[in-house]
């Protein structure tokens, strides 16, 4: 039953996975509308990371199990399809607005352009220019698109070398644990907060974390999958607690690097698991609501559009924080969906149609 219950939902869309993501977005948007008791919504950011490697490891592992191999460059193409027309659309649409509130036009267009090549989080490490606050929140973007420069690389030297799923999988787990103690090491040693916050070494771990997850369920047998699932099942709501602790007292400091970060990341795991394994608990029905699951279909534009659509508010009207919460998170949510239906939608399905056409034009 459980193997059956796998395979059925690695092979269609999981609407309580989408639920999480859009309790992750609200999390994030509370934080940046500085709603009270949301301080601790920025690990909203690290469920997102570890949702995504799960996500991504997971398409990776089954090409390479159906196909018998790996293409690099078109994983790259489809990421490129799916992300970055929208990120396009925002940064574009933004910028003289950014231009005029901040009175640089160059500063918006280094802004911008840092936000374009995937490189905010670098800029604001090595503080490279003094940055204005409208493209501030895509660091994360550059975070993820960092890593998935370098983890397919990876991959692909395993599969050459003929390495199956389980020494792949403790390859990445000597890697998880050494990045791990690394990190750790920089917050006791007391790493300024920007090192912490924003290097690729410190927090990439959450994704990797993720692939490791999804590499382990095409890597277990089922027997080991049920133990999985059994005990996901004993700690769901336990876990959904330490969640909620840690959002609620949680700040960014040294300390979130020291404990809450790995808390939070291995809880995310562990939650992501549950609801893959288990889409009939009442947990993942909730997250599945058709409203929730929808939000978090396009989380990624109400990401992308909410922090200067905040930022605008904030600047021009002064208002209370749930003001700018309620109004701006109406905004963003109705922007993301016209560029999810009209502008993302219509780009991928183009490119699937011109891939089908050239698969059916082969001798």
């Amino acid at each position: 039953m459980l193997t059956l219950l796998f395979c059925q939902t690695t092979m269609k869309r999981n609407q309580a996975l989408d639920g999480l993501r859009a309790v992750a977005v609200l999390m994030v948007m509370g934080d940046h509308a500085v709603l009270p008791h949301f301080a601790g919504g920025f690990i909203g950011v690290d469920i997102f990371f570890v949702l995504s490697g799960f996500l991504i490891s997971g398409v990776v592992m089954d090409e390479w199990l159906r196909a018998g191999g790996f293409n690099f460059r078109r994983f790259l193409y489809r990421r490129f399809l799916r992300l970055f027309p929208a990120l396009f659309l925002m940064a574009l649409l933004v910028l003289p607005v950014a231009a005029a509130m901040s009175g640089s036009i160059e500063d918006a267009a280094l802004d911008a352009g840092a936000a374009l090549l995937y490189i905010t989080n670098l800029v604001r490490l090595y503080a490279l220019h003094e940055p204005n606050l409208f493209y501030g929140h895509t660091w994360s973007l550059g975070v993820e698109q960092q890593f998935y420069l370098l983890w397919p690389l990876g991959l692909m030297v395993c599969f050459r070398n003929a390495l199956g799923v389980r020494a792949i999988l403790k390859l990445s787990l000597l890697l998880l644990l050494a990045l791990l103690a690394w990190r750790l090491h920089l917050a006791l040693s007391q790493a300024p907060l920007p090192r912490l916050y924003n290097a690729p070494d410190t927090r990439l771990q959450g994704v990797l974390l993720g692939c490791l997850a999804g590499m382990a369920l095409r890597g277990l047998d089922a027997a080991a999958i049920q133990r999985l699932s059994r005990a996901g099942a004993l700690l769901r709501w336990p876990m959904v607690g330490v969640a909620m602790a840690v959002f609620l007292s949680v700040r960014i400091d040294t300390g979130y690097f020291t404990w809450g970060l790995p808390l939070i990341e291995a809880v995310a795991c562990l939650l992501i698991l549950d609801l893959h394994l288990r889409p009939e608990t009442r947990l993942a029905k909730a997250l599945a609501w058709r409203p929730v699951a929808r939000l978090g279909v396009v989380s990624y534009g109400v990401y992308l559009w909410h922090y200067p659509i905040f930022r605008v508010l904030d600047e021009l009207v002064c208002a209370r924080s749930a003001f700018i919460f309620l109004v701006g998170g109406a905004l963003s949510v109705l922007i993301a969906e016209l560029s999810f239906r009209f502008w993302e939608t219509p780009i991928l399905d183009r490119q699937r149609s011109t891939a089908s056409a050239s698969a059916l034009a082969r001798p």
